[in-house]
């Protein structure tokens, strides 16, 4: 069910009054309205990636904005569109029902970077707003090696109310900090000692709302404006907007991306639909996935993950949960054994829980045909030059690759997989 989000006397309220308004008859509401009073909120946002970027920002399902930020977008009512700009620009048509654009590029270049800024400028002209987070991307055409001019650059910026200028460095001992607010820009992480990159945008519009100034104590009038929110849409320079661990791929928010994406898409306060709350109470939801059932706990070696679920969790706390089991883990046949099959039996015997089928081998790439599991005659490690190939583009470099063909491929992962679940583990009725 979809609701709109309101607070609990609110919801009440509209309840109240809907079952009123179903009272009344057709007769008793006006018929002469007029459709072109009725404004209607778009809510789609064409998000751009670059698939010659690095691997954890070059495809559609592994990017930047699909990993970080569509999460909060989506709880903001806004929905998604990804579009690879290594492919071509977005066309009239794909730009139709638009509200915004938003790009998060890392690197500086891509394939016709002079006819992106073009594009860019028009779509801002056009009204829809813009949003970057990190590179503009496009400081480089990637086919010819030709660098774009400043003015090329601005032709995007100042659609957005700010001006490049500039002067990048990666000394910290030259960046100081001029101001910050924190609450904006120190979400989950603090800034104290990793203000490690410079470059100079300028705010030009005093409706413009600053949140970081740096500048640079080797160089007059340096101040830069690192993150931004304008009338237009927003900004944020690359490493102020997230930190990314790149030891572990942990990715921790600087700025407050709820707080910056509502004002830099102008939403603040704007309904949007919900499927989370229903008339302002939070709706609960449970999900126990099947990865460690069969895992020794580190709190006792002769205690398995799951003894622990059940006694600390499952018939600690009443509550509805779904608990998903990998039928190869459970499966004596492959993985399981009879132990572990009879836990298994035990969770979904419990009046609180309901199973889900977490698949066969638990697949990590679908579409690359990589999972975690080796089974004879079905999955194997990685050995030839082809599959190491696959494995190296995917973030999981220690996956197995599945040899059937694709069709047992799915009907193993899925259709038997559920099937082994509702015969062997369900209770009886």
């Amino acid at each position: 069910m979809l609701s709109i989000r309101t607070d609990k006397k609110t919801g009440m309220a509209l309840l109240v009054l809907s079952f009123l308004l179903l009272a009344l008859p057709y007769g008793a509401f006006p018929q002469d309205h007029n459709a072109e009073d009725v404004t209607v909120q778009r809510r789609t946002i064409m998000a751009l990636f670059n698939s010659e970027e690095e691997y954890m920002n070059n495809r559609q399902d592994r990017n930047l904005i699909h990993k970080c930020a569509q999460m909060v977008l989506n709880y903001l009512g806004m929905k998604l569109i990804y579009h690879d700009v290594a492919a071509g620009l977005p066309s009239d048509d794909d730009m139709v029902d638009i509200y915004a654009v938003m790009t998060w590029f890392k690197k500086e270049s891509m394939p016709g970077a002079a006819d992106y800024c073009d594009w860019a400028a028009r779509q801002m002209k056009d009204g829809k707003r813009y949003i970057i987070l990190g590179s503009l991307g496009a400081y480089k055409d990637s086919i010819t090696g030709k660098g774009l001019s400043i003015e090329q650059v601005n032709k995007v910026f100042n659609g957005i109310g700010l001006e490049y200028a500039g002067g990048w460095t990666d000394d910290p001992f030259v960046i100081a900090l001029v101001e910050k607010e924190s609450g904006m820009v120190e979400f989950e992480r603090t800034l104290e000692h990793e203000m490690a990159v410079y470059e100079r945008f300028i705010s030009l519009n005093e409706k413009n709302r600053v949140y970081l100034r740096l500048k640079r104590t080797d160089m007059p009038d340096s101040v830069s404006d690192m993150v931004v929110t304008t009338p237009y849409g927003g900004f944020a320079a690359d490493e102020y907007e997230v930190f990314i661990n790149t030891i572990n791929d942990s990715i921790f928010w600087r700025i407050d991306p709820f707080a910056f994406f509502s004002q830099a898409l102008g939403i603040q306060g704007m309904p949007c639909f919900d499927t989370t709350t229903l008339f302002g109470s939070r709706v609960f939801y449970s999900h126990i996935d099947g990865d460690g059932l069969r895992n020794i706990t580190m709190l006792s070696p002769d205690k398995l993950c799951s003894d622990i679920i059940i006694d600390e969790i499952l018939k600690r706390y009443d509550i509805p949960i779904t608990v998903s089991f990998i039928a190869a883990e459970v499966d004596p046949r492959y993985l399981g054994s009879e132990r572990i099959l009879a836990i298994a039996r035990e969770i979904a015997a419990l009046g609180n829980v309901e199973i889900g089928a977490h698949g066969f081998t638990h697949p990590l790439d679908w579409a690359r045909k990589l999972t975690v599991f080796i089974i004879k005659d079905y999955s194997k490690p990685v050995i030839s030059l082809e599959e190491i190939e696959l494995v190296s583009e995917s973030p999981y470099n220690e996956a197995a690759y599945v040899t059937v063909d694709d069709r047992e491929y799915l009907d193993r992962e899925i259709t038997e997989a559920a099937a082994y679940l509702d015969k062997e583990i369900l209770p009886a009725g």
